[in-house]
């Protein structure tokens, strides 16, 4: 199951909240989950066993091909372009030109994620990380037969205060270094240091010089047309058969 996502999106949340429905799906303590965009960063399996979650932010031919062919079912995040910008750069403290790359590369590997067989669009200017029924709605997408009470209990576990109170404890157990890096990561959850966010929507208009912005729709411009950003943008459709916000 691919969760693929745009910088700053909520894909981590959907991670990791997928991975939860699949453990009480199945039964099983623990589904494996990794961060790959592309078969070449998965690891050497020799028996899975189980299901696999992979988080991406820019999936290549290679997993759309191996989606394509078993049917898997994917889960895209997607934000506004110019606050992933932002977002990114506040984060990493990387420079505002190598964040509109980056971000415009996504955006590109994204679009040609929508014509796959089972795709579920989630637009994080909707909140869908706060919102009570996103958990559900996931398992109704992966056809899991997962009760209203555990679909609560996951989402309570990944409320903004829980997701800080993990991160802290990743901290202080050493899983970030000596200084937490924000560019290292949990290898089991993929929380970065750091990794909540104000959930501020439009934050581009503060940090952002209104030609940089204009910089970053013109690199996005298919994906801002099909997921319904820029200006007088249109509500976006849904994409592949799935549902979108």
């Amino acid at each position: 199951m691919l969760c693929a996502g745009q910088f700053g999106s909520g894909s981590t949340w959907v991670f990791n909240a997928v991975r939860a429905l699949l453990a009480h799906a199945t039964g099983q303590a623990e589904i494996r989950g990794l961060f790959a965009d592309s078969l070449r960063d998965l690891p050497e399996f020799t028996r899975l066993g189980s299901p696999l979650v992979v988080k991406a932010h820019r999936p290549d031919r290679s997993l759309r091909v191996l989606g394509a062919i078993y049917r898997a079912p994917m889960v895209v995040s997607v934000r506004d372009p110019r606050d992933a910008v932002v977002s990114m750069a506040q984060r990493f403290g990387e420079p505002v030109p190598d964040c509109v790359r980056a971000v415009a590369d996504c955006a590109r590997h994204l679009m040609l994620l929508r014509e796959q067989p089972r795709v579920l669009v989630l637009r994080y200017e909707d909140g869908f990380t706060t919102a009570p029924g996103t958990v559900a709605r996931l398992a109704a997408f992966l056809r899991l037969a997962v009760a209203e009470a555990a679909c609560a209990t996951i989402a309570a576990a990944l409320t903004p205060e829980r997701v800080r109170e993990t991160v802290a404890t990743l901290e202080r157990a050493g899983v970030y270094g000596a200084t937490p890096d924000p560019r290292r990561h949990d290898p089991k959850t993929l929380w970065h240091p750091g990794h909540v966010g104000d959930g501020r929507v439009g934050k581009y208009r503060e940090a952002l010089a209104p030609a940089a912005a204009a910089e970053v729709l013109a690199a996005t411009a298919t994906y801002c047309r099909a997921f319904g950003y820029g200006p007088g943008a249109a509500a976006p459709a849904a994409a592949g058969g799935a549902s979108a916000t």
